[in-house]
């Protein structure tokens, strides 16, 4: 519930924290991307400006060339001629010491005195120059071409130069100016009350985005108000808007899993031990002539709370593999310990066998954690017998031989599980030096039927008795095998006939229930259920 919790904490906080970090890297996304365009748009009015002006000059670099630079007849019709093929330009004027007139006389659109007197301000040819003419109800452009005495002034009109270049939604709350020099406009596009707006809000709080001419002195400025840069291309877009949210939603969700990662297997067994989930259950080896028991098999069960059984075969690997098979034999122990201690310790007949695992077994030091085990739990040693299976091969004979003295040095027996499934052969259960033989279920199933069973059956049998080891054999269900089994020689063993596997508690019970009499009938008196 904890972890929980911890996941769904983690999500919703990675969820906001992604989620802002879209909307915040989307909005300097989209800034970037405006800065980029208003650049771009004063850089594109500059050039504009810049070609309307080459037009100029390319007239008035005609006219020097026809030599039409006087204001005679035929130099002031071609003047009126170049006026008309260039739509910005409106009028060119000849200034020389003695004279001073136009290609349009007494209509001309400024007065020339205006022309005259406007400022030059020299480019990069030096012949060449800008003026910003002022009259009282125009404002435009001069181009002045210096002839050395005499000179030629194109005079442009600007506002087109302007027109239409701020994007829809900025031109109420944008300035776009054009000028010869700090100061000097030329031309300018503003909004009505942009004066007040702008003082409002304060120049130095503006937006603002310059260029200039590298061949005319041009500056081109642009003003923005700050909310409305901030919300330009800022619309709404659903399928945007969700993508954002998808994107937060799985930030949040891989953070949590990284914070608070689900449970692996290892972790849920862990919590399992932790939480006494693990438990030792046993069933009872019994004496197939008088039936009477003689001694358990120990068995790990997983029980949850809420009474589900996850099968040994499902986690008994991950016990071994992760490096757990102590605990394992750690928690057994303690359970029969706590359930069974008192009776061990009165019976001294009865024996409890318990699994190793191979690599465990011949671990070093197994012999003295075992041991400190079983003073911990309350087990007489005398009482146990660990059980290695022949199922899996004994990596090295040598330690499991040196394994078996130093616990039957303490009185501790060994069994040998699964005798006649598995890689060892005669000589290493002879050099083993193990106690007792056990008979794995898939020769008991067949030794009623099958000539073949019995015959291997009885092999184990002499091999035992040679050995001088106790038979037991396991996973009796039918009194036709327990029959069989005894007339071979089998003197011990366990299995569904007899009892199924019970929680350790429930082992004293077992006992009691036991008749006095030894030739109590099998199946009547020995079917004892968990």
């Amino acid at each position: 519930m904890r972890r929980r919790l911890l996941f769904g904490l983690v999500m919703v906080l990675g969820f906001a924290g992604a989620a802002g970090a879209f909307h915040f890297a989307h909005a300097s996304f989209v800034r970037a991307a405006n800065e980029r365009q208003l650049e771009e748009i004063v850089a594109q009015v500059v050039t504009r400006t810049e070609v309307a002006v080459d037009l100029a000059v390319i007239q008035l670099g005609e006219l020097m060339a026809a030599g039409l630079t006087r204001c005679d007849g035929a130099s002031l019709t071609a003047i009126r001629r170049a006026a008309f093929s260039v739509g910005s330009l409106k009028d060119v004027h000849v200034i020389a010491p003695d004279a001073h007139c136009s290609g349009f006389g007494e209509a001309a659109l400024v007065d020339r005195a205006r022309v005259r007197e406007g400022v030059r301000h020299p480019g990069r040819n030096r012949n060449i120059a800008l003026a910003r003419i002022v009259d009282p109800d125009w404002r435009g452009l001069g181009v002045a071409w210096n002839l050395g005495g005499s000179e030629l002034v194109a005079v442009m009109t600007t506002d087109a130069l302007l027109f239409d270049m701020l994007p829809g939604p900025l031109r109420e709350h944008a300035a776009i100016t054009l000028s010869v020099a700090p100061g000097r406009e030329v031309a300018r596009y503003a909004p009505m009350g942009w004066e007040a707006e702008g003082a409002g809000i304060g120049a130095d709080a503006l937006a603002r985005f310059d260029a200039r001419s590298a061949r005319y002195p041009l500056f081109v400025d642009v003003a923005v108000a700050p909310a409305a840069l901030a919300a330009w291309n800022r619309e709404s877009r659903p399928l945007f808007t969700i993508a954002g949210l998808l994107f937060a939603a799985l930030f949040g969700f891989l953070l949590a899993r990284a914070m608070a990662p689900p449970r692996s297997e290892v972790d849920a067994l862990d919590a399992a031990f932790a939480r006494g989930a693990i438990i030792p259950f046993v069933q009872p080896i019994v004496a197939l002539g008088t039936h009477r028991i003689v001694g358990f098999e120990i068995l790990a069960r997983w029980v949850e709370r809420d009474g589900t059984v996850i099968p040994p075969a499902r986690f008994i690997p991950l016990v071994e593999s992760s490096g757990r098979s102590d605990r394992l034999l750690e928690t057994l122990l303690h359970g029969v310990g706590e359930s069974l201690g008192p009776i061990l310790r009165a019976r001294p007949d009865l024996k409890a066998t318990i699994n190793a695992a191979p690599d465990q077994f011949v671990a070093d030091g197994f012999p003295q954690r075992l041991a400190a085990m079983l003073e911990a739990a309350g087990v007489p040693p005398s009482s146990l017998v660990v059980e290695i299976t022949e199922r899996r091969e004994i990596a090295s004979p040598e330690a499991a031989r040196a394994t078996v003295a130093a616990l039957r040095a303490v009185g501790i027996g060994v069994a040998i599980d699964d005798a006649g499934t598995g890689h060892n052969g005669l000589a290493t259960i002879q050099g083993l030096g193990a106690t007792i033989l056990k008979v794995d279920k898939l020769f008991v199933d067949r030794i009623d039927a099958d000539h073949r069973t019995r015959s291997l059956v009885e092999m184990l049998v002499q091999v035992a008795r040679d050995f001088e080891m106790t038979l037991v054999a396991e996973g009796i269900e039918r009194p036709e095998q327990a029959a069989a089994l005894l007339a071979i020689g089998v003197r011990e063993g366990q299995g569904y006939l007899f009892a199924r596997p019970m929680p350790a508690g429930a082992f004293p019970a077992a006992l009691a229930a036991e008749a006095p009499e030894p030739a109590r009938p099998a199946p009547a008196a020995l079917r004892l259920s968990a």
